[in-house]
């Protein structure tokens, strides 16, 4: 899917971060499902290590006051009651062992964007892998593939209404454009480590 990236804030947020995409993009338990080979065993893995990433995240970014200070529904973006319920769907429970402690806490606001930046741009990825999913695994946007598919027809504009903040964030304080792509970056790193383990 073609993305809008016409910001000056989105442009270097897509430069710096490119290639860490792609490496994530790139790691086994990611790129079989690209490939069309992912089976049950390995997709449930991934779910169980995004919902270790995205119970950091989510733990440590909700309550942030300049959510609503920038007018953002951040609980409209929020993936990890939809890994349970793909979990629940594939007959596995969430493997709470399994524990990814993100260097959020006290992070700047524009290092937590970066960080949902990475995950946003993600999830334009998964809505790709939810038919290869669907013809190999029997996964469907309500059927085990409801973290892939999150947005659905939506995504467009869930993207642009994020494209829109993250301007609006970047140019609202002085370092918060650097902090962004500097965060983007580390979640893109310790995604693809996460996800290589």
């Amino acid at each position: 899917m073609p993305v809008d990236m016409g910001s000056v804030v989105l442009e270097r947020l897509r430069r710096q971060t490119r290639d860490l995409q792609k490496k994530v993009e790139g790691a086994p338990l990611y790129r079989s499902m690209s490939e069309g080979k992912a089976t049950q065993e390995s997709y449930g893995l991934l779910l169980q290590r995004m919902w270790a990433f995205h119970q950091s995240f989510e733990g440590q970014v909700r309550g942030r006051r300049e959510w609503s200070d920038f007018g953002f529904d951040l609980d409209a973006r929020l993936k990890l009651a939809a890994i349970e319920r793909d979990l629940a769907f594939l007959g596995m429970g969430v493997d709470r062992t399994l524990s990814l402690d993100l260097p959020l806490e006290g992070a700047s606001f524009g290092k937590v964007c970066g960080y949902l930046y990475a995950t946003e741009v993600m999830t334009l990825g998964g809505q790709m892998m939810v038919k290869m999913m669907a013809r190999k695994l029997g996964i469907g946007p309500v059927a085990g593939g409801e973290y892939l598919y999150s947005y659905g027809d939506r995504v467009t504009r869930m993207w642009r209404d994020c494209q829109d903040f993250f301007d609006r964030v970047g140019e609202s304080r002085g370092s918060a454009g650097i902090d962004m792509a500097e965060g983007a970056t580390e979640a893109f790193g310790l995604l693809d480590g996460w996800l290589r383990k």
